[in-house]
């Protein structure tokens, strides 16, 4: 399971019913995954990019030319906009 951190203006933190969303509501929102090594959050980062890829029509190139992995490597960010 990735550590999913949603950050934007009208993001809410739960929604209605008790579930946490799993999609970027907001498009300025920001999507961190974290992982144990670069590559398991570049994989948790896949995944993610795999289930959501119809609704925000990026192909993979563009969804992780978005991303920004910190320096440790155990961190990748994804910037809607």
């Amino acid at each position: 399971m990735y550590l999913l951190k949603l950050r934007g203006r009208s993001t809410p933190a739960v929604r209605a019913g008790g579930e946490r969303p799993s999609h970027v509501p907001n498009p300025t929102a920001q999507v961190t995954f974290a992982g144990r090594d670069p590559q398991h959050v570049r994989k948790l980062a896949l995944g993610w990019w795999y289930q959501h890829r119809d609704e925000h029509g990026l192909f993979m190139r563009d969804f992780f030319a978005r991303c920004r992995m910190s320096n440790d490597g155990r961190t990748i960010s994804y910037y809607a906009r």
